[in-house]
């Protein structure tokens, strides 16, 4: 995966919520390229960001919300299979949260 500038360019999907720990996600992402601290961005807490990009081109942004412990997973093409294998996710992982893909515009 090649490193992404923050903030990323849009349109990008929201895919599948993962729960998770800041330390979780830091063991398997490093450091984040992005750490919002101002909670009147982030609704009321702070937010960790990782940008890549696949191989194959996908775009891939991951926003972890370390008040609720919960990573939003994000795509361009919203194709969530690819971004799961690459985070070494299996998609039947208990903490995933499926939901409909939505445009950030």
């Amino acid at each position: 995966m090649q490193s992404l500038a923050m903030p990323v360019d849009l349109p990008i999907w929201a895919l599948v919520s993962y729960k998770a720990t800041r330390p979780e996600m830091r063991a398997m992402l490093g450091q984040p390229h992005y750490v919002e601290t101002d909670p009147r961005r982030t609704c009321g807490g702070e937010q960790d960001g990782w940008a890549y990009k696949l191989s194959s081109g996908q775009r891939i942004l991951v926003l972890l919300d370390v008040t609720t412990g919960w990573a939003e997973l994000y795509g361009d093409p919203p194709q969530v299979g690819p971004i799961l294998e690459s985070l070494e996710i299996a998609p039947d992982d208990t903490r995933l949260k499926h939901h409909e893909r939505f445009e950030m515009t």
